[in-house]
Protein backbone atom coordinates (compact mmCIF):
# COMPACT_ATOMS: atom_id res chain seq x y z
CA UNK A 1 0.00 0.00 0.00
CA UNK A 2 0.90 3.37 -0.96
CA UNK A 3 0.15 7.10 0.41
CA UNK A 4 0.14 9.52 -2.66
CA UNK A 5 2.84 12.22 -2.42
CA UNK A 6 2.27 15.89 -2.48
CA UNK A 7 0.53 17.78 0.16
CA UNK A 8 0.40 15.08 2.23
CA UNK A 9 -1.45 15.77 5.48
CA UNK A 10 -2.89 18.59 4.37
CA UNK A 11 -5.33 16.70 1.66
CA UNK A 12 -5.49 13.83 4.62
CA UNK A 13 -6.88 15.85 7.23
CA UNK A 14 -8.82 17.66 4.90
CA UNK A 15 -10.60 14.83 3.14
CA UNK A 16 -10.54 13.17 6.41
CA UNK A 17 -12.28 16.19 8.62
CA UNK A 18 -14.46 16.54 6.01
CA UNK A 19 -16.63 14.28 7.20
CA UNK A 20 -17.56 16.06 10.45
CA UNK A 21 -20.12 17.90 8.57
CA UNK A 22 -22.32 14.97 9.11
CA UNK A 23 -24.64 15.39 12.16
CA UNK A 24 -24.96 11.86 12.80
CA UNK A 25 -23.43 9.89 16.04
CA UNK A 26 -20.94 6.76 14.79
CA UNK A 27 -20.46 3.70 16.66
CA UNK A 28 -17.15 3.26 17.65
CA UNK A 29 -15.85 -0.55 18.06
CA UNK A 30 -12.06 -0.28 19.29
CA UNK A 31 -9.72 0.82 21.49
CA UNK A 32 -6.17 2.32 20.67
CA UNK A 33 -3.60 0.13 22.77
CA UNK A 34 -0.67 2.23 21.79
CA UNK A 35 1.22 4.73 19.09
CA UNK A 36 4.26 4.86 18.38
CA UNK A 37 5.75 7.65 16.33
CA UNK A 38 8.48 7.14 13.54
CA UNK A 39 10.66 9.85 14.65
CA UNK A 40 12.80 9.61 11.46
CA UNK A 41 9.58 9.39 9.01
CA UNK A 42 8.57 13.36 9.57
CA UNK A 43 6.27 15.30 7.02
CA UNK A 44 8.36 18.59 6.51
CA UNK A 45 6.62 21.37 4.65
CA UNK A 46 9.53 23.39 4.30
CA UNK A 47 11.76 19.92 2.83
CA UNK A 48 11.95 20.15 -0.88
CA UNK A 49 12.29 15.99 -0.25
CA UNK A 50 8.97 15.95 0.51
CA UNK A 51 7.16 17.35 -2.57
CA UNK A 52 7.44 14.68 -4.66
CA UNK A 53 7.48 11.49 -2.48
CA UNK A 54 5.42 8.97 -1.51
CA UNK A 55 5.27 6.49 1.54
CA UNK A 56 4.69 2.64 0.96
CA UNK A 57 3.71 0.28 3.53
CA UNK A 58 3.34 -4.07 3.57
CA UNK A 59 2.66 -6.62 6.42
CA UNK A 60 4.83 -9.54 7.00
CA UNK A 61 3.22 -11.83 9.99
CA UNK A 62 3.43 -9.51 12.91
CA UNK A 63 5.97 -7.22 11.34
CA UNK A 64 5.21 -4.14 9.53
CA UNK A 65 7.34 -2.84 6.94
CA UNK A 66 7.39 0.85 5.55
CA UNK A 67 9.42 3.37 3.57
CA UNK A 68 9.80 6.58 1.57
CA UNK A 69 10.27 6.99 -1.42
CA UNK A 70 11.81 10.15 -2.60
CA UNK A 71 11.35 10.89 -6.64
CA UNK A 72 13.80 13.84 -6.92
CA UNK A 73 15.88 13.25 -4.50
CA UNK A 74 16.13 9.58 -4.46
CA UNK A 75 18.61 8.69 -1.48
CA UNK A 76 19.26 4.97 -0.23
CA UNK A 77 16.06 3.73 0.82
CA UNK A 78 15.73 3.67 4.73
CA UNK A 79 13.34 0.53 5.49
CA UNK A 80 11.43 0.65 8.86
CA UNK A 81 10.32 -2.37 10.32
CA UNK A 82 8.06 -2.01 13.44
CA UNK A 83 7.67 -4.90 15.71
CA UNK A 84 3.86 -5.85 16.93
CA UNK A 85 4.73 -7.76 19.67
CA UNK A 86 8.03 -5.52 21.37
CA UNK A 87 5.89 -2.47 19.97
CA UNK A 88 9.18 -1.11 18.56
CA UNK A 89 10.73 -0.28 15.25
CA UNK A 90 14.20 -0.54 13.73
CA UNK A 91 15.69 0.29 10.08
CA UNK A 92 18.20 -1.05 7.27
CA UNK A 93 19.65 0.54 4.29
CA UNK A 94 18.23 -1.09 0.58
CA UNK A 95 20.20 -0.38 -2.17
CA UNK A 96 18.20 1.13 -4.90
CA UNK A 97 20.95 1.59 -8.10
CA UNK A 98 18.90 -0.64 -10.27
CA UNK A 99 15.64 1.68 -9.66
CA UNK A 100 17.63 5.27 -10.85
CA UNK A 101 17.12 6.77 -14.03
CA UNK A 102 20.00 8.26 -16.36
CA UNK A 103 18.93 11.87 -14.75
CA UNK A 104 19.36 10.14 -11.36
CA UNK A 105 16.09 10.07 -10.45
CA UNK A 106 13.77 7.11 -9.17
CA UNK A 107 11.68 4.63 -11.13
CA UNK A 108 7.90 5.20 -10.37
CA UNK A 109 7.02 3.01 -7.69
CA UNK A 110 3.58 0.69 -8.05
CA UNK A 111 3.77 -1.62 -5.25
CA UNK A 112 5.67 -3.39 -2.50
CA UNK A 113 6.01 -6.46 -0.53
CA UNK A 114 8.02 -8.41 1.74
CA UNK A 115 8.23 -12.06 2.85
CA UNK A 116 11.37 -13.22 4.69
CA UNK A 117 14.42 -12.30 3.47
CA UNK A 118 12.51 -11.20 -0.28
CA UNK A 119 11.65 -7.68 -0.82
CA UNK A 120 9.74 -6.93 -3.58
CA UNK A 121 9.16 -3.54 -5.51
CA UNK A 122 6.96 -3.21 -8.60
CA UNK A 123 8.80 -0.27 -10.89
CA UNK A 124 8.04 1.59 -14.40
CA UNK A 125 10.84 4.03 -15.34
CA UNK A 126 8.64 6.29 -17.08
CA UNK A 127 10.03 5.99 -20.46
CA UNK A 128 8.90 2.23 -21.79
CA UNK A 129 5.41 0.77 -21.25
CA UNK A 130 6.87 -2.58 -19.58
CA UNK A 131 6.92 -2.25 -15.97
CA UNK A 132 9.02 -5.02 -13.86
CA UNK A 133 9.02 -7.00 -11.02
CA UNK A 134 12.43 -5.94 -8.96
CA UNK A 135 13.66 -8.71 -6.21
CA UNK A 136 16.28 -7.49 -3.44
CA UNK A 137 17.49 -10.07 -1.45
CA UNK A 138 18.08 -9.49 2.22
CA UNK A 139 22.24 -9.98 3.02
CA UNK A 140 23.14 -9.36 6.94
CA UNK A 141 21.44 -6.21 7.87
CA UNK A 142 20.74 -5.02 4.39
CA UNK A 143 18.63 -5.49 1.01
CA UNK A 144 20.55 -5.62 -2.07
CA UNK A 145 19.42 -6.38 -6.08
CA UNK A 146 19.04 -9.91 -7.18
CA UNK A 147 17.22 -9.83 -10.05
CA UNK A 148 13.99 -8.34 -12.17
CA UNK A 149 11.15 -9.64 -14.55
CA UNK A 150 9.39 -7.87 -17.02
CA UNK A 151 6.19 -7.34 -16.35
CA UNK A 152 4.79 -7.24 -19.85
CA UNK A 153 1.01 -8.08 -19.38
CA UNK A 154 0.74 -5.18 -16.35
CA UNK A 155 0.01 -8.52 -13.70
CA UNK A 156 1.29 -6.48 -10.87
CA UNK A 157 0.51 -2.93 -11.05
CA UNK A 158 -2.38 -2.47 -9.02
CA UNK A 159 -1.57 -4.95 -5.99
CA UNK A 160 1.16 -7.53 -5.47
CA UNK A 161 1.15 -9.67 -2.05
CA UNK A 162 3.01 -12.65 -1.23
CA UNK A 163 1.35 -15.76 0.04
CA UNK A 164 1.66 -18.17 2.45
CA UNK A 165 3.16 -20.88 0.20
CA UNK A 166 6.04 -17.83 -0.86
CA UNK A 167 4.39 -17.33 -4.37
CA UNK A 168 3.75 -13.63 -5.32
CA UNK A 169 0.03 -12.64 -6.15
CA UNK A 170 -0.69 -9.50 -8.35
CA UNK A 171 -3.58 -7.40 -9.85
CA UNK A 172 -4.19 -5.63 -12.65
CA UNK A 173 -7.21 -3.14 -12.26
CA UNK A 174 -6.94 -0.54 -15.16
CA UNK A 175 -7.69 0.00 -18.46
CA UNK A 176 -4.36 0.61 -21.04
CA UNK A 177 -4.11 1.90 -24.25
CA UNK A 178 -5.82 0.23 -26.77
CA UNK A 179 -7.09 -2.13 -23.98
CA UNK A 180 -10.76 -3.64 -24.02
CA UNK A 181 -12.77 -2.31 -21.16
CA UNK A 182 -13.61 -6.58 -20.22
CA UNK A 183 -9.79 -6.56 -20.37
CA UNK A 184 -9.33 -4.42 -17.12
CA UNK A 185 -9.13 -6.53 -14.23
CA UNK A 186 -6.93 -9.80 -14.29
CA UNK A 187 -5.59 -12.20 -10.64
CA UNK A 188 -1.99 -13.57 -11.61
CA UNK A 189 0.33 -15.97 -9.26
CA UNK A 190 3.89 -15.96 -10.15
CA UNK A 191 6.62 -18.57 -8.72
CA UNK A 192 9.66 -16.37 -7.83
CA UNK A 193 11.41 -19.82 -7.88
CA UNK A 194 11.54 -20.68 -11.32
CA UNK A 195 10.19 -16.91 -12.23
CA UNK A 196 7.20 -18.35 -14.05
CA UNK A 197 3.51 -16.84 -14.17
CA UNK A 198 1.57 -20.14 -12.75
CA UNK A 199 -2.06 -18.53 -13.82
CA UNK A 200 -3.80 -15.79 -14.59
CA UNK A 201 -7.63 -15.38 -14.65
CA UNK A 202 -9.53 -12.73 -16.14
CA UNK A 203 -11.87 -11.27 -13.84
CA UNK A 204 -15.34 -9.92 -14.56
CA UNK A 205 -15.70 -5.98 -13.38
CA UNK A 206 -18.56 -4.46 -15.20
CA UNK A 207 -17.54 -1.22 -14.01
CA UNK A 208 -13.99 -0.37 -14.88
CA UNK A 209 -14.46 3.67 -14.76
CA UNK A 210 -13.78 2.67 -10.92
CA UNK A 211 -10.37 1.98 -11.62
CA UNK A 212 -9.53 5.77 -11.99
CA UNK A 213 -10.35 6.89 -8.77
CA UNK A 214 -7.44 6.03 -6.68
CA UNK A 215 -6.54 4.81 -3.85
CA UNK A 216 -8.46 2.06 -3.46
CA UNK A 217 -7.67 -1.71 -1.67
CA UNK A 218 -9.82 -4.51 -3.18
CA UNK A 219 -7.55 -7.32 -2.74
CA UNK A 220 -6.77 -8.92 0.31
CA UNK A 221 -5.49 -12.43 1.29
CA UNK A 222 -5.37 -14.17 4.82
CA UNK A 223 -3.44 -17.70 5.09
CA UNK A 224 -6.29 -19.55 3.27
CA UNK A 225 -8.23 -17.02 1.06
CA UNK A 226 -7.46 -14.36 -1.72
CA UNK A 227 -10.67 -11.89 -1.42
CA UNK A 228 -11.16 -9.65 -4.50
CA UNK A 229 -13.97 -6.72 -4.12
CA UNK A 230 -16.01 -5.32 -6.95
CA UNK A 231 -16.24 -1.65 -6.63
CA UNK A 232 -19.42 -0.06 -8.43
CA UNK A 233 -21.12 -3.42 -6.56
CA UNK A 234 -21.01 -4.94 -2.91
CA UNK A 235 -19.90 -8.37 -4.21
CA UNK A 236 -16.69 -9.60 -2.79
CA UNK A 237 -15.45 -12.82 -4.31
CA UNK A 238 -13.37 -15.20 -2.13
CA UNK A 239 -10.80 -17.37 -3.81
CA UNK A 240 -8.51 -20.31 -2.19
CA UNK A 241 -4.42 -19.57 -2.86
CA UNK A 242 -4.37 -21.47 -6.23
CA UNK A 243 -7.48 -19.23 -7.57
CA UNK A 244 -10.02 -21.03 -7.37
CA UNK A 245 -13.63 -19.45 -6.27
CA UNK A 246 -14.84 -20.54 -3.22
CA UNK A 247 -17.81 -18.34 -2.74
CA UNK A 248 -19.74 -14.86 -2.94
CA UNK A 249 -20.18 -12.29 0.17
CA UNK A 250 -23.07 -9.55 -0.52
CA UNK A 251 -24.56 -7.45 1.88
CA UNK A 252 -28.45 -7.21 0.75
CA UNK A 253 -29.47 -5.57 4.00
CA UNK A 254 -28.31 -1.89 2.73
CA UNK A 255 -29.59 0.12 0.18
CA UNK A 256 -27.14 0.36 -2.36
CA UNK A 257 -26.84 2.83 -5.37
CA UNK A 258 -25.48 1.36 -8.46
CA UNK A 259 -24.24 3.32 -11.18
CA UNK A 260 -26.06 2.29 -14.43
CA UNK A 261 -24.50 -0.39 -16.25
CA UNK A 262 -25.68 2.15 -19.91
CA UNK A 263 -23.85 4.99 -18.25
CA UNK A 264 -20.98 3.91 -17.99
CA UNK A 265 -20.48 1.99 -21.16
CA UNK A 266 -21.78 5.11 -22.95
CA UNK A 267 -18.98 7.18 -21.68
CA UNK A 268 -16.06 4.29 -22.05
CA UNK A 269 -17.49 4.63 -25.79
CA UNK A 270 -17.59 7.94 -26.25
CA UNK A 271 -13.60 8.30 -26.27
CA UNK A 272 -10.61 6.55 -25.99
CA UNK A 273 -8.84 8.33 -23.83
CA UNK A 274 -9.02 7.61 -19.75
CA UNK A 275 -9.06 12.08 -18.93
CA UNK A 276 -12.13 12.03 -20.71
CA UNK A 277 -13.74 9.70 -18.99
CA UNK A 278 -12.57 11.23 -15.64
CA UNK A 279 -14.22 14.56 -17.10
CA UNK A 280 -17.67 12.82 -17.40
CA UNK A 281 -17.54 10.53 -14.60
CA UNK A 282 -16.11 12.79 -11.58
CA UNK A 283 -19.39 14.96 -11.50
CA UNK A 284 -21.72 12.37 -10.91
CA UNK A 285 -19.33 10.10 -8.95
CA UNK A 286 -21.26 11.04 -5.47
CA UNK A 287 -24.28 10.00 -6.78
CA UNK A 288 -23.42 6.00 -6.62
CA UNK A 289 -22.53 3.76 -3.65
CA UNK A 290 -18.61 2.34 -4.20
CA UNK A 291 -16.59 -0.48 -2.13
CA UNK A 292 -13.47 1.43 -1.08
CA UNK A 293 -10.99 -0.97 1.03
CA UNK A 294 -11.52 -4.49 2.21
CA UNK A 295 -9.42 -6.47 4.36
CA UNK A 296 -9.26 -9.90 5.78
CA UNK A 297 -7.88 -11.86 8.61
CA UNK A 298 -8.11 -15.24 9.53
CA UNK A 299 -11.61 -15.29 11.29
CA UNK A 300 -12.56 -11.27 10.17
CA UNK A 301 -13.28 -9.42 6.94
CA UNK A 302 -13.53 -5.49 6.84
CA UNK A 303 -15.20 -3.53 4.10
CA UNK A 304 -15.22 0.23 3.63
CA UNK A 305 -17.77 1.85 1.20
CA UNK A 306 -19.60 4.90 0.77
CA UNK A 307 -23.25 4.99 -0.21
CA UNK A 308 -23.55 8.08 -1.88
CA UNK A 309 -21.33 10.62 -0.90
CA UNK A 310 -17.75 9.10 -1.98
CA UNK A 311 -15.65 10.84 0.86
CA UNK A 312 -18.06 9.92 3.46
CA UNK A 313 -17.44 5.87 4.99
CA UNK A 314 -19.35 2.96 6.52
CA UNK A 315 -17.62 -0.08 6.99
CA UNK A 316 -19.18 -3.60 7.69
CA UNK A 317 -17.49 -6.12 9.93
CA UNK A 318 -17.84 -10.05 8.90
CA UNK A 319 -16.58 -13.12 10.95
CA UNK A 320 -15.89 -16.70 10.46
CA UNK A 321 -18.03 -19.00 12.01
CA UNK A 322 -18.04 -22.22 11.55
CA UNK A 323 -16.44 -21.88 8.37
CA UNK A 324 -18.88 -19.55 7.09
CA UNK A 325 -19.13 -15.68 6.78
CA UNK A 326 -21.25 -13.95 8.73
CA UNK A 327 -22.00 -10.51 8.83
CA UNK A 328 -21.82 -8.75 12.60
CA UNK A 329 -21.59 -5.12 11.98
CA UNK A 330 -23.10 -3.28 9.16
CA UNK A 331 -23.06 0.84 8.14
CA UNK A 332 -20.99 1.48 11.15
CA UNK A 333 -20.39 5.42 10.29
CA UNK A 334 -16.53 6.27 10.36
CA UNK A 335 -17.30 10.32 10.89
CA UNK A 336 -16.78 12.25 14.21
CA UNK A 337 -18.87 15.56 15.13
CA UNK A 338 -15.22 16.22 16.91
CA UNK A 339 -11.87 17.51 14.92
CA UNK A 340 -10.18 17.21 18.38
CA UNK A 341 -11.35 13.61 18.75
CA UNK A 342 -11.55 12.79 15.35
CA UNK A 343 -8.40 9.89 14.83
CA UNK A 344 -10.08 8.44 18.04
CA UNK A 345 -12.98 8.01 16.73
CA UNK A 346 -12.82 7.05 13.17
CA UNK A 347 -11.64 3.69 11.91
CA UNK A 348 -9.95 4.67 8.58
CA UNK A 349 -10.08 8.66 8.92
CA UNK A 350 -6.28 8.61 10.97
CA UNK A 351 -4.91 7.26 7.49
CA UNK A 352 -7.10 4.33 5.54
CA UNK A 353 -4.54 3.55 2.80
CA UNK A 354 -2.24 2.17 5.60
CA UNK A 355 -4.20 -0.38 7.50
CA UNK A 356 -3.90 -4.20 8.59
CA UNK A 357 -5.61 -6.75 10.97
CA UNK A 358 -3.44 -8.85 13.04
CA UNK A 359 -5.85 -11.43 14.76
CA UNK A 360 -8.09 -9.51 17.06
CA UNK A 361 -5.88 -6.46 16.66
CA UNK A 362 -5.46 -3.10 13.80
CA UNK A 363 -2.43 -2.03 12.78
CA UNK A 364 -2.76 1.64 10.79
CA UNK A 365 0.23 4.04 9.90
CA UNK A 366 -0.87 7.64 9.38
CA UNK A 367 0.06 11.16 10.31
CA UNK A 368 -1.48 12.09 13.62
CA UNK A 369 -3.72 15.51 13.64
CA UNK A 370 -2.00 18.52 15.66
CA UNK A 371 -4.56 19.63 18.58
CA UNK A 372 -4.31 23.28 17.53
CA UNK A 373 -6.80 24.67 20.37
CA UNK A 374 -9.60 24.69 17.79
CA UNK A 375 -12.37 22.68 16.78
CA UNK A 376 -13.98 24.98 13.98
CA UNK A 377 -12.66 23.19 10.90
CA UNK A 378 -12.19 26.28 8.80
CA UNK A 379 -10.18 27.87 11.72
CA UNK A 380 -8.19 24.94 12.20
CA UNK A 381 -7.32 24.04 8.25
CA UNK A 382 -5.76 28.09 8.64
CA UNK A 383 -3.76 27.55 11.79
CA UNK A 384 -2.97 23.57 10.08
CA UNK A 385 -1.44 25.47 7.63
CA UNK A 386 0.61 27.80 9.57
CA UNK A 387 1.93 25.18 11.90
CA UNK A 388 3.52 23.03 9.22
CA UNK A 389 5.52 26.32 8.20
CA UNK A 390 7.58 25.85 11.40
CA UNK A 391 6.99 22.26 12.74
CA UNK A 392 7.53 18.78 11.26
CA UNK A 393 5.12 16.01 12.24
CA UNK A 394 6.26 12.18 12.40
CA UNK A 395 4.17 9.26 10.65
CA UNK A 396 2.73 7.50 13.24
CA UNK A 397 2.35 3.37 14.44
CA UNK A 398 -1.02 2.96 16.04
CA UNK A 399 -2.62 -0.19 17.44
CA UNK A 400 -5.98 -1.13 18.04
CA UNK A 401 -8.21 -3.57 19.26
CA UNK A 402 -11.86 -4.39 18.67
CA UNK A 403 -13.98 -3.90 21.67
Amino acid sequence: MSLKRNNLLLILLYVGLSYNGIAQKNHKIFNIDSSVPINELKVDKSSSDDRYSEVFSCLDGDTLFLFRADYDYPKEIELFKYSVKSNTYSSCPVNIEKLLNDDGKLYNILAFAVKDSVLLISSSDGKHPIRNLNVFKRRGNTYSYDFSLPDSCDLHTAYIAFLPNGKLLGLKNYIFWKEKHTESTKLSIVNLENRNIEKTINVDFPLPLYTLIVPYTILSVNDSSIFFSQRGDYRITEYDLELNEKRTLTNESITWYRMPQSFSDSVLSSSPYPVNWCMSFNPVIDKYSCVQRIYADNDKLIVLYSKQDYSRYCYDVWRKENGEWKLMEKEIKDYSSSIRHFYKRSLFGFNDDHFYLIGDKVLRLGVRPPDLGCHIKPVYMLKLKKYLMNNTIPYCVEVLSFK
